[in-house]
């Protein structure tokens, strides 16, 4: 398999659940092109990375059960920091094309993510996170679920 981005989660989600990204920096994951589904669940966890997950997955129960239903792929980071790194996973674009540095920037910007695209072709969508970035999609799609930070 080739080196896998996370700016290439976007652009393979979209393609197979069928809805079009409008600009993208990444690309398909071709060797789960033929993976079929109808749903996608994508588990964003902020600073574990494949290694940490690896090692973490015996405890955790939930995810092992995901992980095997799906796929688990290693992925090099785009950025450094939370927002612009969820920002790219999201939209498929370096962070100098989203320009998503802030929670703000998030909240102010016209790039549209996965989840508005897929709620927008008439797919239901989901995102549970934090509530500051949760807030970013008040009104743009079918559940939002916050989740206390402490």
């Amino acid at each position: 398999m080739r080196q896998v981005s996370l700016l290439d989660v976007a652009p393979t989600i979209s393609r197979v659940l069928g809805v079009e990204l409008p600009d993208q920096d990444g690309r398909p994951i071709e060797e789960v092109m033929g993976w079929r589904c109808k749903n996608a669940i994508l588990v964003i966890v902020d600073s574990l990375g494949y290694s940490l997950f690896r090692w973490l997955e015996p405890h955790l129960q939930n995810v092992q059960i995901l992980a095997r239903e799906g796929i688990v792929i290693e992925a090099t980071a785009v950025a450094d920091s939370t927002t612009p790194a969820i920002a790219s996973i999201l939209s498929g674009l370096l962070p100098e094309h989203h320009g998503i540095f802030s929670k703000e920037g998030a909240k102010e910007s016209s790039i549209l993510s996965l989840p508005e695209i897929a709620n927008a072709s008439g797919l239901k969508s989901a995102v549970i996170m934090d509530k500051n970035g949760a807030e970013v999609y008040k009104g743009l799609i079918d559940i939002i679920g916050e989740v206390a930070v402490t």
